[in-house]
């Protein structure tokens, strides 16, 4: 803020001398934008300028672009960059997919166990008993992801056509534990919004008692006052 309102001053200086309002307060801009860029350590990349700062040789033309580092060939620019690790990220998920047979009885009958299994945690969600022993359930299959991963690895010649399960085991937390964790989350949401609709209840149900009790005490203190006005009269 104390930049700021130095170069706001600065710039009416200059517009009392010879340069134009204009022209300072471009100036005083350029100045906070150059802070800016050094405070994040970016580099500016303008229209006309190639990756070396020189003159533009049809690489960049049109906008600025911000580099981190110092804005020449070794830097990277940062939209850039995002979109090689989308791209990364997305090449690495498509070639995880295509290199699984989905079609395999066995990982047909995974994913079907992870369907019922969410029908099941959604379709019970009034039921305390059932979702707890469904979460504990959940979560016995997770922490016993490693020991059927050794398994599968000793034994997948029996079942499948080829070894899923690595030694890191990749493949089973993507395909087996992360699955049930979701489930798991959503389990525990269904919990928290029982849990916050019973509050309301239990609540309301209070404010309504307290309501017929006081209801009650000013009936029998009006009942009360009417009798004393009888005796009087």
């Amino acid at each position: 803020l104390s930049a700021a309102r130095k170069m706001s001053e600065e710039a009416a200086a200059a517009s009392g001398g010879g340069e134009s309002w204009g022209d300072a307060m471009q100036k005083a801009s350029d100045e906070a934008v150059a802070m800016i860029l050094d405070m994040f350590g970016l580099s500016k990349l303008g229209a006309g300028q190639d990756d070396d700062g020189g003159p533009e040789g049809g690489v960049r033309g049109v906008g600025t672009a911000y580099y981190f580092g110092d804005g020449g060939i070794n830097g990277t620019a940062i939209t850039q960059a995002v979109r090689t690790e989308f791209e990364t990220f997305y090449d690495s998920v498509m070639g995880f997919v295509s290199a699984v047979h989905w079609s395999e009885p066995w990982i047909i009958a995974l994913l079907s166990f992870h369907f019922l299994l969410l029908v099941a945690a959604v379709a019970t969600r009034k039921r305390n008993e059932v979702q707890m022993g469904l979460f504990v359930f959940v979560l016995g299959c997770v922490y016993l992801a490693e020991t059927l991963n050794k398994l599968g690895a000793k034994h997948w010649k029996s079942f499948s056509k080829q070894n899923y399960f690595d030694s890191r085991g990749l493949w089973m937390s993507c395909v087996f534990s992360l699955p049930l964790l979701l489930i798991a989350v959503v389990m525990l949401i269904q919990s928290l919004s029982s849990a916050s609709s019973m509050l309301v209840k239990v609540k309301r149900m209070q404010l309504q008692k307290h309501v017929r009790e006081v209801s009650k005490q000013l009936d029998g203190a009006a009942a009360t006052a009417g009798g004393e006005g009888k005796k009087e009269k």
